[in-house]
């Protein structure tokens, strides 16, 4: 659907890819005066129009926006800003994506951020173990993904949100290479100042300081609180007193060092169980290298 030059909608979009560090970059923008940020994080309207997307399946799917108006919504009382963003990593795992973005909003830019697809893979698992969602050892969950068991930008399928060529190659013949950035979560840890400075090169807007980044890259209190799930089957009465004192009751640095007890444990991957993983996404990362020939990947092959 085409939309009028007169309606208010994205100047940019960060498209991915999921545990990435999109979220960091939502938070950061979020605080610069000259960009505004839609409230909600990951409308994905523009995935939910594609004839791939699952609309039904409950648990199965991200959660989507339904109407352009309500989407369009998003952005009011947005006038004042000089761009306006939001941050759906779906909208790289659903082919047609780039185009429905296109034709709605022709000079949208895209940000993009792929991390290593077998650290990727691992951190999905990891985090869906921590919250109860998977029991499974990660060897067996990753190759029910890999036979197509779980398909799509689902709750759990951990070897096709790894797979970024194809969407690559899409947004980039969409947009052109002017209107679209890639970076990889390596250097968003390790070089923020400068991805920081790029991505606002990108949407037009006064570099931002760095620092607005945070080190945590994708967790929250919210997080935090949803690890607390297998402890209020089994303690229910300790996990209420721990979530009161993260929620209420503790000052902010004590209950951050909550935070980081909970989140210092990470469920173990064997490394033999990570040959096969890189074996499957061996073909992938090399197509990638040859449409990003600027993006060092070697340590992904």
């Amino acid at each position: 659907m085409e939309v009028s030059d007169r309606a208010l909608g994205p100047t940019f979009v960060i498209a991915g890819a999921a545990r990435s560090g999109t979220t960091a970059l939502y938070q950061a923008l979020r605080h610069h005066p000259e960009v505004f940020m839609t409230s909600v994080k990951e409308p994905n309207y523009f995935a939910a129009l594609t004839p791939s997307f699952p609309h039904a399946g409950a648990g199965s799917r991200p959660a989507y926006m339904t109407s352009l108006a309500g989407y369009l919504g998003l952005f009011a009382c947005s006038e004042s800003f000089k761009a306006r963003g939001e941050v759906s990593p779906a909208y790289l795992y659903y082919p047609g994506t780039a185009g429905e973005i296109k034709r709605s909003f022709p000079e949208c830019r895209v940000a993009i951020v792929l991390r290593n697809p077998v650290d990727r893979a691992v951190s999905h698992y990891r985090a869906l173990t921590n919250i109860g969602r998977e029991r499974r050892s990660f060897e067996v969950a990753f190759r029910a993904s890999m036979e197509g068991r779980e398909q799509g930008f689902a709750w759990k399928d951990y070897a096709g949100t790894g797979l970024y060529a194809d969407r690559i190659a899409e947004y980039l013949n969409t947009f052109g290479r002017d209107r679209v950035r890639v970076w990889t979560f390596d250097t968003l840890q390790t070089q923020p100042a400068d991805v920081l400075a790029e991505l606002c090169g990108l949407i037009g807007v006064a570099p931002l300081d760095p620092a607005s980044i945070s080190r945590r890259w994708n967790s929250s209190e919210a997080d935090v609180l949803r690890l607390l799930a297998p402890l209020r089957r089994h303690r229910p009465l300790l996990a209420q007193t721990v979530e009161i004192l993260i929620r209420e009751k503790l000052p902010a640095p004590a209950s951050q060092v909550v935070r980081t007890l909970l989140l210092s444990h990470p469920v173990r991957v064997p490394a033999s169980s990570l040959d096969a993983v890189h074996q499957f996404y061996r073909q992938d990362v090399l197509r990638l290298r040859t449409l990003l020939p600027d993006l060092d990947l070697s340590a992904w092959v």
